[in-house]
């Protein structure tokens, strides 16, 4: 079912400075065809994350409340790695500072070498008959989510390597599944955009990696951000 509102990528690429391509010029964002622990849906294609990149998580709230044991899927990939795939409660600075989508919390898991920022995202599933779900309000939540986990990662200085994904993605993105790399794209920049000017300084001083683990989808999050690609061998 395609929502009402929808645009095309070209649309909605016009609609705003491309910011997102200089940062992929100069290599302080680059999209990459793997997730956020290295794997594609396909293969190993990279390390897991080093002491020194932070790696975002894309929490489901019902896990924030409930706890890390039992995820399953990546969530599930996510919290083995972190060591916390037994526990029964997550820590309390991340309950206390995730209570609803868009929230982000910073924390170092197994004695400081594993380093995770946390994130609900907005759940839009049930968005398919929403009048008021248009593209544009799906892209000021997502700056939202996107915001605090910028803020999370610019508030201790020691951070400077990220590897991000697409919040929202696969079945949370409902109605915007089509659309959502340009969404992404969009809101990864209006996130940016809301930062302070030493805040910028921050990420423009730092590497971060956009995740993306589906191999077909990686181009077109590639172009949504404006990144040049190699020509086909």
């Amino acid at each position: 079912l395609k929502h009402p509102v929808a645009r095309s990528g070209e649309q909605l690429r016009a609609a705003w400075p491309n910011v997102m391509a200089e940062l992929c010029r100069l290599k302080v964002l680059e999209v990459k065809s793997y997730g956020v622990l290295g794997r594609s849906n396909k293969e190993k294609k990279a390390d897991p994350p080093d002491e020194a990149t932070v790696l975002v998580d894309p929490a489901g709230l019902h896990h924030i409340r409930g706890g890390p044991f039992g995820a399953a899927g990546a969530a599930g990939a996510n919290y083995q790695w972190l060591e916390i795939s037994e526990a029964e409660a997550f820590p309390e600075d991340v309950q206390e500072a995730i209570t609803t989508e868009c929230q982000a919390k910073y924390h170092a898991y197994a004695d400081g070498k594993k380093k995770c920022i946390h994130v609900v995202g907005p759940d839009f599933r049930d968005s398919f008959d929403d009048p008021d779900c248009t593209i544009e309000n799906a892209v000021k939540k997502l700056a939202l989510a996107y915001g605090n986990v910028f803020e999370e990662f610019c508030a201790d200085k020691s951070l400077k390597k990220m590897r991000l994904l697409p919040i929202s993605g696969g079945i949370f993105s409902g109605p915007f599944k089509d659309d959502l790399p340009e969404i992404t794209a969009k809101a990864v920049q209006a996130a940016y955009d809301a930062l302070t000017a030493e805040k910028k300084e921050h990420i423009m001083q730092s590497s971060i990696e956009m995740c993306i683990f589906m191999e077909p989808e990686f181009k077109l999050f590639a172009s949504a951000f404006g990144q040049s690609l190699p020509p086909a061998a």
